[in-house]
């Protein structure tokens, strides 16, 4: 009798000891947010992170924690000893700017002090943009993108965002007088909608749809423009998370001919040639 209540007993505090994952002192992380070196502050696509609301999340074995801050302050999490994963997440109105994470190992007993080097955030295909638009084209590599009429060099970007809906007139791609106008210069590439938009501006300064894309503004950002065609084949392509009509063709910047232009059929998928005069819509784009 004595021989099997020994045995249970030990059978117990060896279950006791494998349910209870901690063993020995909590200790405490600091986690700090750094920025893209060793610095406390930086700026994230023109936000700085003292402006940045951060969301941190602290996971190890069986338990997660998560807190939310705005600035530079340094925050802190009990945990017990073991791993612990810590990612950071900074927005401001529902769009990322920058994203973190490392790892923090404690030891019984023992602090840990961590400083996040915070990377610009990589967005998702779908995801809102710092325009408030859809994401919908990412380069890792990053492309050339041309800012004005006479930019030759580019400047890289590895995004395109789409406006969140199209512009909400029905209107034509040139003025009355400008129908028949050569423009000298626009191109068909993905990095070239931005410098199309200029050089049909600088020829037919009220040309209707070009005009309307260029002068959109959504969340703080005034940088849009009308997508070259092969930009819109790229909107085409991820058409599952773009709010467009399938029955819809959109414009683009991209001139055919003298007197044409090129525009995305969202019916049959493919890119065909109108008159400057004929009367569509369009969606504004941005690059970052």
């Amino acid at each position: 009798m004595k021989k099997n209540f020994f045995i249970f007993l030990i059978t117990l505090i060896i279950l006791t000891a494998c349910s209870n994952p901690w063993q020995g002192e909590d200790g405490i992380i600091s986690i700090r947010i750094g920025g893209g070196s060793s610095s406390n502050k930086a700026t994230w696509n023109g936000i700085e992170t003292d402006d940045l609301l951060h969301t941190i999340t602290v996971s190890g074995p069986g338990r997660t924690q998560t807190k939310t801050f705005e600035g530079t302050e340094t925050i802190t999490f009990s945990v017990q000893p073991g791993e612990w994963n810590i990612s950071v997440v900074s927005s401001m109105d529902g769009v990322n700017y920058a994203q973190g994470n490392t790892r923090e190992t404690i030891v019984s007993g023992m602090n840990g002090s961590v400083i996040i080097k915070m990377l610009p955030y990589i967005y998702k295909i779908g995801e809102t943009g710092p325009g408030g638009g859809i994401i919908f084209y990412y380069n890792p590599q990053g492309f050339n993108f041309y800012t004005s009429a006479n930019d030759t060099t580019g400047k890289i970007c590895h995004y395109l965002e789409a406006a969140p809906h199209d512009i909400p007139q029905q209107i034509a791609w040139a003025s009355s007088a400008f129908t028949n106008t050569p423009i000298n210069g626009t191109e068909y590439a993905i990095g070239t909608g931005k410098r199309n938009t200029d050089l049909i501006l600088a020829m037919d300064a009220n040309a209707p749809i070009v005009k309307a894309c260029n002068d959109y503004s959504n969340n703080g950002k005034n940088d849009w423009f009308l997508p070259s065609i092969d930009e819109l084949v790229e909107l085409y392509n991820q058409r599952a998370y773009i709010t467009v009509n399938s029955n819809r063709s959109l414009s683009s910047s991209t001139q055919a001919t003298q007197a044409n232009c090129m525009n995305m059929s969202f019916s049959t998928g493919s890119p065909y040639t109108s008159p400057k005069n004929y009367i569509t819509q369009a969606r504004a784009v941005r690059a970052f």
